[in-house]
């Protein structure tokens, strides 16, 4: 099985990011005139979209592999629990709750760490 899931995991990340450069080409397309080609700033953000768009879809597909693979190790787990001891199910699942909301936390501080360093600097007014 893995090489026809690796299959199809490469041929999604093409197709969403084809459909994500055409969709940035086209709104590219629709700009006139060539003003904005010239201003440093939005070559900065035009490149830095260019290359999300090649590079975040696939991460994303990835993510969503690995978490529907995550959700069928857990289940099977937990399963086989139910079937061992019930009460050790709930212990076990009770257990988990306070390190989800651990991690839960910590990715949305890495997300908003994240955010805060792709923002460009804020320049002040100072004559």
């Amino acid at each position: 099985m893995p090489h026809p899931l690796r299959y199809l995991h490469a041929e999604l990340g093409r197709r969403i990011a084809r459909t994500a450069q055409d969709q940035l080409y086209g709104a590219v397309n629709g700009f006139t005139g060539l003003a904005r080609f010239e201003d440093p700033r939005f070559l900065d953000r035009l490149q830095l979209a260019q290359q999300a768009g090649a590079g975040t879809p696939e991460q994303l597909v990835a993510g969503a592999a690995n978490l529907l693979r995550g959700v069928a190790v857990v289940s099977g787990f937990l399963g086989s629990l139910v079937t061992i001891s019930p009460t050790m199910a709930v212990t076990v699942s009770l257990g988990a709750v306070p390190i989800l909301l651990a991690e839960l936390w910590l990715s949305r501080r890495r997300a908003e760490t994240a955010l805060q360093a792709a923002r460009p600097p804020s320049t002040s007014a100072t004559s």
